[in-house]
């Protein structure tokens, strides 16, 4: 079975990378998201736009925005994070058109890269399945590619959020080679090893 798109069709039958639904991934090494998340809070400035990829652990980072904060733009495809931004009276909250992907609950398609081209943004916190040095970011789906990619080209600073256990875990599709990442913000589930290997080709690795 499959599901026609522009310019061709993608299989609607599981694949065995496909990532957990997102009430299960919610779940899973939650103390450690939320560490993240808490010290991923500290790049971000009042008058900020900031890209929020779809995802469990950058969700965290909208949960620890300080209450008062100014002013701050979240441009974002994910659901989950447009509900939790609602909560701050003074964050500009900006959600793309397109088509709703129910496992992570975000929107993909043409439609959303056409709009998140509209935007310069300060950071992105880009999420992922899985990341290592060989294939770099990623993901298990092929329409989040190009919503990641295009986040990527738009931001000035990109800071990858994920935790250990998805280090050397690699996904069916390259998002960006590792080398495309400014700073990652992890936990201790990445051993030194790693840690240094990646900062021997400059990540700024930052472990909570």
């Amino acid at each position: 079975m499959c599901q026609i798109i522009w310019g061709g069709g993608v299989s609607k039958v599981s694949s065995p990378d496909q990532e957990p639904l997102l009430q299960r991934r919610t779940k899973l090494n939650r103390e450690s998201k939320q560490r993240i998340g808490k010290r991923a809070v500290e790049f971000i400035e009042v008058g900020h736009t900031v890209f929020l990829d779809a995802g469990t652990t950058t969700v965290e980072i909208v949960y620890h925005l300080p209450r008062d904060m100014e002013y701050l733009r979240i441009v974002t495809p994910a659901l989950n994070i447009a509900v939790a931004a609602t909560h701050y009276p003074n964050v500009e909250l900006v959600m793309p058109g397109g088509v709703l992907r129910q496992l992570t609950r975000s929107l993909i398609g043409t439609q959303t890269v056409r709009s998140l081209e509209l935007f310069n943004a300060d950071i992105l916190f880009l999420a992922s399945s899985g990341f290592g040095l060989e294939n770099g970011v990623t993901t298990g789906n092929i329409l989040e590619v190009e919503v990641k990619r295009t986040m990527v080209e738009q931001a000035r600073k990109v800071i990858l959020t994920a935790d250990g256990s998805k280090f050397g875990r690699s996904l069916s599709l390259n998002v960006v080679p590792i080398s495309e990442i400014d700073v990652l913000i992890s936990d201790h589930q990445l051993s030194d090893a790693d840690a240094q290997a990646l900062q021997e080709i400059g990540l700024d690795v930052i472990r909570v």
